[in-house]
């Protein structure tokens, strides 16, 4: 389980998993039964774009063990926020269905029932457990698991976009994805947003995000720019490849905001 600690009011990153090798070819997991031996071994942050030296902390104990960074140089970009944190015995794994849960958000909310009896539509007992279904809970999980392991069968690269699967993703992405971002222009003719993608500092190109109607694309820019160019901003929907070239780099993919459920500010 990550944990955030609060140090001077501040959120400390922390994570579930870092890497022995600079070239991040080995993955080493904090609750893992022999991680006792890692003790004041330096790491190195999943980012692979960041320097920062992550050790283990309370290697004694797996079960609540895990990395973070000590001394310099700091994190750099996307490497953590808050949102990490994933506690999978709140979740049923098998009830995610992917891609038809980020189908699911383009839609406008309708109103439920309430399911007394804890049970799916289909009767099966969910014991409390549920499936992961807006865009903060799939970015936990799919932040805090390594890009190429699987949630219900599904590689985490195939459901997140970010620095750390961007080879991926060098020539734009195609497809249902979350994608992590952030904030770079807006464009009132167009009834568009353009952002970085990866997150600054690691941006490569840009992606823009169209807006169906002039209420949604309003208010959405609105709580957009607020961010700044720091932000962390996640994104859903279907993405297509493009190749245009805008503001000395290039715009290589786009995706139509139909919801504003499509997008959720991080941090």
């Amino acid at each position: 389980m990550a944990i955030i600690n609060v140090i001077d009011d501040k959120e400390e990153i922390v994570m579930d998993y870092a890497f022995e090798d600079e070239k991040r070819t080995k993955i080493i997991y904090a609750n893992a039964s022999d991680i006792v031996q890692y003790k004041g071994v330096r790491c190195y942050c999943k980012n692979p774009y960041c320097e920062a030296r992550m050790f283990i902390y309370n290697p004694e104990h797996p079960s609540s063990a895990f990395f973070k960074a000590s001394g310099k140089p700091s994190h750099n970009g996307s490497c953590g926020s808050i949102y990490n944190h994933f506690d999978n015995t709140e979740y049923d794994a098998n009830l995610f269905n992917f891609p038809d849960v980020l189908i699911d958000l383009e839609k406008e909310p309708i109103k439920k029932k309430t399911c007394i009896s804890g049970r799916t539509g289909s009767g099966e007992e969910t014991f409390g457990k549920k499936g992961l279904k807006t865009i903060k809970e799939i970015y936990k999980m799919a932040t805090n698991t390594p890009p190429n392991d699987e949630y219900n069968g599904i590689k985490i690269k195939d459901i997140l976009a970010d620095v750390r699967s961007y080879s991926e993703y060098e020539d734009g992405i195609m497809g249902y994805h979350l994608v992590e971002c952030n904030f770079f222009r807006y464009e009132n003719n167009e009834k568009a947003i353009i952002m970085n993608f990866p997150f600054l500092p690691n941006n490569r190109y840009y992606l823009r995000l169209v807006f169906e109607n002039e209420e949604l694309f309003r208010k959405e820019r609105s709580r957009i720019y607020d961010t700044g160019h720091k932000g962390l901003i996640v994104i859903s929907g279907l993405w297509q490849q493009i190749d245009e070239e805008y503001e000395k780099s290039t715009i290589k993919a786009e995706c139509k905001i139909k919801s504003e459920k499509q997008i959720a500010i991080i941090k």
